[in-house]
């Protein structure tokens, strides 16, 4: 039978770190042994679902994450995990937790080989539930590393810096503007729901590698188009998925500020396929894909094997992946 997982299953694991092997793994497959073909977006009446298919045959499953958005309700995510050689159906992952961790491990992926080795300074503008994991990934990168944060309410700011003491004795500076806030940072952390640029040309310093995982949307923005042509390289977890969905991004390429040929895919970057200059601006840009749902629920459901609820034995013989030093 089936394993179903539930986010408190999901809570019991060290998270990041199982994330961001799953991510280190899934990225480093070749092209041919991953499917992650376009979504499919259906209007309900109150609101729309989104199903996101996959196929991984380096890990033998294939599967699919469907997510509904009820407005005044919020977002619901459940992923399906099916082995490709039996064709049976493995678990059931709830995916709200699981959809956080894994666009924060798919950035620390990214970030630990974008940006420069001595981080020392990062700030995060957006102090919500991905900014909350975004600080936990670059916390297990840098745990050195000085944080500064902003966002628009004072409120949830200051929640932030209440969180980041105890759940990981960071001490965050709260900044009073996205300028302040950025000044001298080696990593800047964008996860925004904004409808305008939270990042303008003028702000994006000499060396800095920027993370954006926040415009998800055609009507959401976190970088300026006009700051886009300042970064190389422009790494995204899915380059066709980005310059569709993400606002900043499109609006870019529509104003001929940004060339489709110009950007890259997370698995080159993990591949070693992808030169960084030291100096240059460089950023992570992010959407989410259904590979990286689909390669963190079935990591989740093998490390839960018999201790989930349900029964694990048929995910016996499933591999675990160790954590990237």
């Amino acid at each position: 039978m089936a394993l179903l997982v539930t986010d408190a299953d999901v809570s019991r694991l060290d998270g990041v770190t199982v994330a961001i092997a799953a991510m280190e793994n899934v990225y480093g497959l070749p092209d041919d042994a991953v499917g992650d073909p376009l979504r499919v977006d259906v209007p309900t009446g109150n609101g729309w679902l989104r199903v996101l298919a996959a196929t991984i045959s380096g890990l033998d499953v294939f599967g699919y994450k469907a997510m509904n958005l009820t407005p005044g309700v919020g977002v619901r995510y459940v992923v399906s995990v099916y082995a490709i050689s039996t064709g049976e159906l493995l678990g059931l992952v709830d995916a709200r937790e699981l959809t956080t961790l894994r666009t924060a491990a798919c950035a620390a992926v990214a970030t630990r080989r974008l940006a420069k080795p001595d981080v020392g300074e990062i700030a995060i503008i957006g102090t919500g539930v991905e900014g909350r994991a975004q600080l936990l990934a670059m916390n297990a990168l840098y745990p050195s590393a000085r944080v500064r944060a902003y966002s628009r309410q004072q409120a949830n700011r200051e929640s932030f810096k209440r969180w980041a003491a105890e759940s990981l004795a960071v001490d965050v500076t709260l900044s009073i503007g996205v300028a302040e806030a950025v000044a001298g940072a080696d990593v800047v952390v964008l996860a925004t729901k904004s409808h305008q640029p939270v990042l303008t040309k003028e702000l994006v310093a000499v060396g800095t590698h920027v993370i954006s995982v926040g415009s998800a949307r055609r009507e959401q923005y976190e970088i300026a188009p006009d700051a886009f042509p300042l970064f190389a390289p422009i790494v995204c977890d899915s380059p066709v998925h980005v310059l569709a969905e993400a606002g900043d991004a499109h609006d870019a390429v529509e104003a001929g500020l940004l060339q489709a040929s110009e950007v890259v895919g997370l698995s080159q970057l993990v591949r070693g396929e992808v030169r960084v200059s030291a100096g240059v601006p460089t950023l992570y840009k992010s959407v989410g894909t259904a590979v990286q749902d689909l390669a963190l629920a079935r990591e989740v459901l093998a490390q839960l094997r018999g201790g989930g609820p349900g029964q694990a034995s048929v995910l016996d013989g499933f591999p675990t992946i160790k954590p990237t030093p």
